[in-house]
C-alpha cells in the first residue's frame, strides 16, 4: 500500500500506466526520487506513446557519469562510436523502432560531436 502512496507524487501519466499495467509499480516508484524535469520527461514520453518501462528504465539509468576530466568522457564517447560505427553502420536501415527519447538523443549526441569536431579541429590548427 505504501508504494501506492508514493506513486502519486508520480506524473498521471506514470500513474495511469501503472494502473493500465504497462509499467511495474516497483519501477514507477523509483521515479519519485527524481527530479521534477526528469518525471516530466517520462510522462511526456509515455504520452507521446513510447513504452512505459522502457522509458523509466532509460531515465533511471541516465544518471549521468562523471568523469575526473572532460578528456576521459570524450575517450569514453569515442570508444563506443567506434563500437556502434562497426556493429550497425551497414545495418541502420534494419532498425524498425526509434523512440522519441531516442531521437532526442540522437540528436543531441550530433549537435554534441558537431561540437567535439569543430574544438579538434580549432585545437589542431593552432598546433600546427
Amino acid at each position: 500500500m505504501d508504494r501506492y502512496l508514493r506513486i502519486l507524487d508520480a506524473p498521471q501519466a506514470v500513474q495511469d500506466a501503472v494502473e493500465a499495467g504497462t509499467l511495474p509499480l516497483t519501477l514507477a516508484e523509483k521515479l519519485v526520487g527524481l527530479g521534477t524535469a526528469q518525471r516530466e520527461q517520462v510522462a511526456t514520453a509515455i504520452r507521446a506513446g513510447d513504452e512505459p518501462s522502457a522509458v523509466v528504465r532509460q531515465v533511471l539509468g541516465a544518471a549521468p557519469r562523471r568523469f575526473r576530466n572532460a578528456t576521459e568522457s570524450k575517450d569514453l564517447l569515442v570508444r563506443a562510436l567506434k563500437r556502434a560505427r562497426g556493429d550497425l553502420a551497414r545495418r541502420v536501415g534494419e532498425v524498425r523502432w526509434f523512440s522519441h527519447a531516442e531521437e532526442k538523443a540522437l540528436d543531441e549526441g550530433a549537435r554534441l560531436i558537431r561540437a567535439l569536431l569543430k574544438h579538434a579541429r580549432s585545437l589542431r590548427a593552432t598546433q600546427e
